[in-house]
């Protein structure tokens, strides 16, 4: 293999991949045995996988010679050196997928940013603020409405000081579905949602390469997205499965439910990803996410986490 895979970075970002790759498969598995629904316990797999191979890969003196050739179980130096054809080496692949990962965030991160428009954003009606600040947390919140066409609902900024910004078209819903969209908007700044969402975030910049990374971060940003629905239509989060069904007579999961479907036909038909999301987010609002048979116990997933915080460090 080249030289550069045994410097001591390019070993530490490839044993992170690994390490993702491992954690991943074996959680994932976990999660089909309970086919685990959406819920507290999927969104703490997820933070898992994100979060675990960076303390297992980075633990000091793995990458000694020592240690490589007395104590682990797996030397991953050897399985990328093995050849595939045409004069190409199984890292050769792995470099190729850190390169398309990167170049993929790259652009689901830039270019909306490319095509956001410009246009100075009008001053809400009076109203409108005095809702928007009766919600939790949000009593210094500043209030937009942005000129863009579109049904189009932002929330920026840090905790205690948010910001929310709203097409016009979005104002101009019925004011029971107006309000869906802003409990659900709110939620997102309850129970540590804000913090923990910007920590995974910055997980995901370390691991850019990495496409369990952003496998994963994406995943969970469509869980949090479904327990805010949950929190919006009036369900008492904290189970392991926030399931709208549970707390709620059906009305308010299905004017939640228009809401999303508006934005679903207003989105793009190229927008493939961001549309599929919608469906799912529909299809758990209105009960057609399949029920597991039986919820796994709370440790179980804990304890699945201490075992690969245990066994990974092994594999280098």
């Amino acid at each position: 293999m080249p030289a550069y895979w045994y410097s001591p970075v390019a070993a530490a970002l490839w044993q992170i991949m690994l390490h993702s790759f491992l954690a991943a498969a074996i959680l994932l598995l976990w999660a089909r045995r309970w086919r685990l629904p959406p819920g507290r316990a999927r969104r703490q797999m997820l933070e898992l996988i994100l979060l675990l191979p960076l303390l297992t890969a980075l633990i000091p003196g793995r990458g000694g010679f020592d240690f490589r050739e007395g104590w682990v179980w797996l030397d991953s130096s050897r399985v990328l050196a093995i050849p595939i054809g045409w004069g190409l080496h199984v890292y050769h692949g792995v470099l190729a997928a850190a390169a398309v990962t990167v170049l993929v965030s790259l652009a689901q991160e830039l270019l909306p940013a490319l095509h956001r428009g410009h246009r100075e954003p009008e001053a809400p009606p009076e109203t409108l603020e005095r809702v928007v600040r009766a919600l939790p947390g949000w009593q210094r919140c500043r209030v937009t409405v942005s000129r863009e066409p579109g049904l189009h609902v932002s929330t920026s900024g840090r905790p205690g000081r948010p910001r929310l910004t709203l097409s016009r078209e979005v104002l101009a819903l019925p004011d029971a579905e107006l309000a869906a969209v802003l409990r659900h908007e709110n939620a997102h700044w309850q129970r540590g949602r804000w913090w923990r969402t910007h920590l995974l975030f910055l997980a995901r910049v370390v691991q850019l390469y990495n496409p369990v990374a952003l496998w994963a971060f994406r995943e969970h940003t469509v869980e949090t997205e479904i327990a805010c629905n949950a929190e919006a239509v009036g369900v008492r989060s904290g189970g392991e499965n926030d399931d709208p069904r549970e707390n709620d007579d059906g009305g308010e999961a299905r004017r939640l439910a228009r809401v999303l479907l508006r934005f679903y036909q207003d989105t793009a038909r190229s927008a493939v990803a961001a549309r599929f999301v919608l469906r799912r987010r529909v299809d758990v609002l209105l009960g057609r996410a399949p029920r597991p048979d039986e919820q796994p116990p709370p440790d179980v997933l804990w304890i699945a986490g201490a075992l690969l915080l245990l066994g990974l460090p092994w594999i280098v």
